[in-house]
């Protein structure tokens, strides 16, 4: 009990996964407007550009990035955005961790950076 209220302690930011549906408006155009697929509470901590860039293993300029935990129960996709305090960010990678089973782990950056 005490490691499930330890838990829901560490979740207190409000964050909303977006998805960009493909398919055409009502004129055929393509739609380009990102829906909410879920709201959920969250653990949101910074990730130093160094340990991120090893963690990646990628050569781009570093970004602002964030890891966030959350529980299961989203299908979370790469290409979908992560919405935070308002920005929107994009969602660079997602895990699960074994030794903490019902947790979503996400990598997240701000795309202007």
């Amino acid at each position: 009990m005490a490691r499930t209220e330890e838990l829901a302690g560490r979740l207190s930011e409000r964050v909303r996964i977006e998805v960009l549906p493909e398919g055409r408006g009502e004129a055929g155009e393509a739609s380009a407007q990102w829906r909410t697929l879920a709201e959920r509470w969250a653990a949101v901590e910074p990730v130093e550009r160094v340990t991120a860039s090893v963690l990646a293993a990628d050569t781009r300029h570093p970004a602002r990035r964030w890891r966030v935990t959350l529980r299961d129960g989203i299908a979370v996709q790469l290409g979908m955005r992560l919405v935070w305090r308002g920005e929107a960010l994009r969602i660079s990678g997602i895990a699960r961790d074994p030794a903490r089973p019902g947790l979503t782990l996400l990598w997240v950056e701000d795309p202007a950076a």
